[in-house]
């Protein structure tokens, strides 16, 4: 997990505050877990330059399992618990920021420190507006993804929006370019299911919300989750006669409640994270972990304490999921 050479210079150069940055592109975990939210899994890193006000930040992401390559641009949304996949990288972050019209200083020392100041003044600013879409505010997302075309809210924005004028196949090719990037992508994840329900190739959608109800909620997932696994929990088995998912196996035991003394899901769920491990999807039981991790956050401490759950012991059942999954790169960014 690295930062890219020309980037990580500027950012230690630029930052505002302590950045967990270090010059030869390799994060300082410990100091980016401690001075981040308890929500955000292990894998994001605060830029330390353009605060987005209220606590929140940008910063980099690395997808689950892609610790090899580049990160993406995120976003943090600490009042919903989330995290915005805004852009495919640093660069086409500042250039959407310069797009939509944010005025800060550093912007144009970083587009020039990156090479990008010819490239930002070619590029028509556009007025954002209160109808307009989500973050961006401007009235479409067609109109950003020039600018970068590879940002997974983009992506899935544009595919809202192509759903909405019935071109359901164009949005699901913009719905799986989204999860190319982000493929834990939540929000992403419950509307391509939603557009496979539509096209009524239902044993697809089955097995999307199936990928959906085991990946972490941050990506927008909490506004779905309930509703997708109540329509699971009711397929027949007949939908998925050959499936041998450990939550597909499970789903008609769940109870789905919130807010009660004791949980039974809890137990099925711990379940699911060791029968993934045993099968060979260790990725699964890692993106299982985390948002067992999620939904116990949400809990009373009278309710944790009741199941042996704390942040300390999470931390070290994700470890080890991590380690049996084999994603050691990943081991790093625990802190």
């Amino acid at each position: 997990m690295w930062i890219p050479e020309d980037e990580v210079r500027r950012l230690v150069e630029f930052a505002d505050t302590k950045s967990p940055c270090r010059a030869d592109g390799t994060v300082d975990w410990q100091y980016a877990r401690q001075h981040t939210f308890d929500y955000i899994p292990p894998g994001y890193v605060e830029w330390g330059i353009l605060a987005v006000g209220n606590g929140d930040s940008f910063g980099y992401y690395w997808p689950l399992g892609r610790e090899d390559r580049p990160p993406i641009a995120v976003t943090t949304l600490h009042d919903e618990s989330a995290l915005l996949p805004v852009a495919s990288g640093l660069g086409a972050c500042l250039l959407l920021m310069h797009a939509t019209g944010y005025d800060a200083h550093v912007m144009s020392r970083m587009l020039r420190g990156l090479g990008l100041k010819d490239r930002a003044a070619a590029i028509a600013k556009q007025r954002a507006r209160e109808d307009g879409i989500e973050f961006w505010g401007v009235s479409s997302a067609e109109n950003l993804l020039p600018v970068d075309p590879d940002s997974p809210h983009l992506l899935l924005l544009a595919a809202k929006e192509q759903a909405l004028s019935g071109k359901i196949e164009e949005s699901l090719r913009l719905t799986d370019a989204a999860l190319a990037d982000l493929p834990e992508y939540g929000a992403a994840l419950a509307h391509r299911a939603q557009m496979l329900r539509r096209l009524r190739r239902q044993a697809e959608a089955a097995q999307a919300m199936l990928e959906f109800l085991t990946t972490p909620m941050v990506f927008g997932g909490w506004a779905y989750w309930r509703n997708v696994a109540e329509q699971l929990k009711r397929l027949p088995d007949e939908m998925l006669p050959d499936c041998h998912d450990p939550y597909w196996q499970r789903r008609k035991r769940l109870t789905l409640a919130e807010y009660v003394k004791t949980n039974p899901d809890y137990l099925l769920y711990e379940e699911m994270v060791e029968e993934y491990h045993q099968l060979g999807f260790g990725l699964k039981a890692v993106r299982m972990r985390i948002r067992i991790g999620e939904m116990m956050r949400m809990e009373t401490g009278a309710f944790q304490s009741r199941y042996d759950w704390s942040e300390e012991q999470h931390d070290r059942q994700l470890r080890d999921d991590i380690t049996r999954a084999g994603l050691t790169a990943r081991l790093e960014a625990l802190g």
